[in-house]
């Protein structure tokens, strides 16, 4: 009886085999996780990956980018979404840490239920993922990168946050030159790809614009005692000094020149311009100089009221340069709402790429052929405590 048993279930399970090798998987040559090849969006929501700082040196500036991407979520959502489909955000922390943004790549990558990828990160981050979003041809869409080598990578790369190469010669050529005839300059920059860039632009520009840089010396993102480089730096007795760093380091930069009782211009990027970096800041903030591509003011009402919102949301709490994210993943609904049926990471490529006038907070944006935008620069100082706008 048991020898007859132990033959009846063989033969079960060889006709099982047989039948599952005759009929493979079936989901075999469809898109997947892990699976190569376009995908068309076929779920019940339309997925979009998101890259950003949520802990770690830059989560300020995480923070902001995570309130802009979510002030443009609902507004996406309230209007109906894409293509009547809700967008869900699939956020991963990144730590503004490139080797762990490269491993979120590959997890959206690898996820054939994400459409495209929008990050709040760092350049570095960025453009240590490009060549993977590039050989996946999947599409990046940076929020606040701006070195000018990242779109380049490939046909798949786009921001919205424009170009470090036009950020530095408005810097030297419209600030410092323009507005405080400033003839000796020392620089303070981040080593990374966004500070070196920076830093790189502003030493073949002074020449031109009859600036003499008397120092420049670079620092570790993380770092918090400065004073020896500040002090190498004083030493050279320049009319200004450019800070070319991130929330964290530039606040802390900052104090530490005017604890030193060092009394010179100081200038920085647009990254720091914004009312919460003068909380951090305080007193020492006065006289402060900067430029935004971003700018708040009743000349741009989509602005204003984005500002509002913003402000009416997160408890008094100001937008920032960084707002590029909102604009960033509107332009990407709407990009994808106008596909229609078509929608696919292919497609939102081609559409990206042909993007013209679309309406941001202050005026149209082009996407340009090498995948970035221009942005028109604004001067700005703090004056009895405020940033004010003194361009015009």
């Amino acid at each position: 009886m048991k020898r007859l048993l132990a033959l009846v279930l063989s033969l079960v399970m060889a006709l099982s085999l047989a039948a599952c090798q005759q009929s493979g998987d079936p989901n075999e040559g469809k898109d997947g996780p892990g699976s190569s090849g376009d995908s068309a969006v076929t779920g019940d929501t339309i997925r979009i990956g998101v890259s950003i700082a949520r802990t770690g040196t830059a989560a300020e500036v995480g923070q902001n980018c995570y309130n802009s991407f979510m002030i443009a979520l609902d507004e996406i959502n309230a209007a109906g979404g894409i293509n009547g489909k809700q967008v869900e955000l699939v956020i991963e922390d990144s730590q503004n840490d490139a080797t762990q943004a490269v491993e979120i790549a590959k997890k959206f990558i690898e996820d054939k239920s994400i459409l495209c990828t929008v990050t709040g990160d760092s350049s570095t981050c960025n453009i240590a993922c490009a060549n993977y979003y590039e050989e996946a041809k999947m599409c990046l869409m940076a929020g606040c990168a701006s070195n000018a080598a990242l779109t380049p990578m490939g046909d798949y790369i786009f921001s919205v946050a424009g170009r470090s190469t036009d950020e530095i010669p408005f810097c030297i050529e419209g600030v410092l030159s323009g507005y405080f005839d400033v003839k000796k300059l020392a620089i303070i920059y981040a080593n990374d790809d966004w500070g070196v860039g920076l830093n790189d632009s502003a030493q073949e520009l002074c020449a031109d614009a009859g600036i003499e840089i008397v120092g420049a010396e670079t620092f570790n993102v993380g770092e918090t005692d400065f004073s020896s480089v500040l002090s190498k730096l004083r030493s050279t007795e320049p009319d200004s000094i450019l800070v070319i760093a991130q929330y964290a380091e530039a606040g802390l930069i900052i104090n530490q020149i005017r604890r030193m009782g060092w009394d010179t211009i100081i200038s920085n990027t647009g990254a720091v311009v914004n009312d919460d970096f003068l909380k951090l800041v305080g007193e020492d903030a006065e006289g402060l100089v900067g430029y935004v591509g971003m700018a708040f003011v009743e000349a741009y009402p989509a602005s204003m009221e984005f500002y509002n919102t913003y402000v009416e949301r997160y408890n008094g709490r100001t937008p920032t340069v960084h707002s590029t994210c909102y604009e960033a993943l509107k332009l990407i609904a709407q990009v994808a709402n106008d596909l229609g049926d078509d929608l696919s990471r292919q497609s939102m490529r081609d559409a990206l790429a042909q993007v013209k006038d679309f309406e941001g907070l202050t005026g149209p944006i082009t996407i340009e052929e090498d995948g970035n935008i221009t942005r028109l620069f604004h001067v700005v100082q703090v004056i009895d405590g405020k940033w004010t706008k003194i361009d015009g």
